[in-house]
């Protein structure tokens, strides 16, 4: 073995006496890179879910215009109660045809055309029999002064009703529609076409913002569970001189250290055993050749004799 494999082995032992590694550890290493290597794709996934999400129309429209706490409650609210008071006219139209339908006529008509006939009736019998005219006439006359002095009816009940609720449907529907114009959700088929447009929408938003949510969480978790992996890694791999090389380069540089760590001390080890078997040769040799020299009485230098 030359003296700067000697060399390069000593330096690799002193570095392994104190980081000790084997294949197992180079193993656990390579397995933690591959997970670190998944970890990383993982969040480049979910980065891109997430900005998919947020680039979506319907999220960037409502981000851009968000509902205010309260608003989706209210205009649900106006709805309902637009479509009730809908309802409520219905009905009292419907109320207010069929009354007119058997409606009689009033108490003031009855006396002013009561009077008005007596009056003509007293105006013409007075041709026949004065004082009888007179009196029919004052009785036509009497009618008539009480009617100006009747009051007139109350305006129908359903009527005044149907005023109402036809005031109170437009200021909903106005209320509505002034909600829905400031999302852009105006629409001229009406401002229930556009109710039912914004929640379509809005619900998709609540659902995607929902998804974007669960994803950002998911996002952070797997952020965090690669930094601590990749820097138990790093830490690992300072030991032995690579923290700042990329993960799988410094444990490829690694095993490869390790292997010419196991080759030079292979190497070693198949010297020592060489050694040790010529050292046995040799000492098999020299009892040999002791062994013949006794026998034949032999004496002087080794080497002489073999040459003799």
């Amino acid at each position: 073995m030359t003296p700067d494999r000697k060399y390069a082995l000593s330096a690799l032992e002193r570095e392994f006496a104190e980081n000790p590694l084997s294949k197992a550890k180079l193993d656990e290493l390579r397995n933690e890179s591959e997970k670190i290597t998944d970890k990383a794709g993982d969040v480049r996934r979910l980065a891109a879910a997430v900005s998919q999400i947020s680039e979506d129309r319907i999220v960037k429209k409502f981000d851009a215009n968000p509902i205010e706490e309260g608003e989706r409650e209210r205009a649900d609210e106006l709805k309902k109660e637009y479509l009730e008071t809908e309802e409520l006219i219905k009905a009292e139209e419907a109320a207010a045809n069929k009354a007119s339908d058997s409606k009689k006529p009033s108490y003031k008509a009855i006396m002013t055309v009561l009077g008005v006939l007596l009056a003509a009736g007293g105006v013409g019998l007075a041709f026949l029999n004065l004082y009888a005219g007179i009196a029919v006439g004052a009785v036509g006359l009497i009618a008539l002064i009480s009617s100006l002095f009747i009051k007139s009816e109350p305006k129908n009940h359903a009527q005044n009703r149907l005023t109402e609720l036809t005031v109170k449907a437009n200021t909903t529907k106005n209320e509505l529609s002034e909600f829905l114009s400031s999302k852009g959700y105006y629409s001229r088929e009406g401002v229930l076409v556009g109710m039912a447009n914004f929640s379509r929408d809005y619900d998709e938003y609540l659902s995607l913002k929902a998804q974007e949510d669960e994803k950002y969480r998911t996002l952070e978790k797997t952020e965090k569970d690669l930094a601590s992996a990749t820097k138990a890694i790093k830490a690992e791999l300072t030991k032995y001189g690579y923290g700042d090389t990329d993960i799988k380069t410094a444990i490829d540089l690694l095993a490869k250290k390790y292997n010419d760590y196991l080759s030079l001390k292979g190497e070693k080890e198949y010297c020592a055993r060489r050694a040790e078997e010529i050292k046995k040769r040799i000492d098999e040799s020299e009892r040999f050749f002791a062994d013949f020299s006794v026998a034949y009485k032999l004496g002087g230098d080794k080497n002489e004799l073999l040459e003799k």
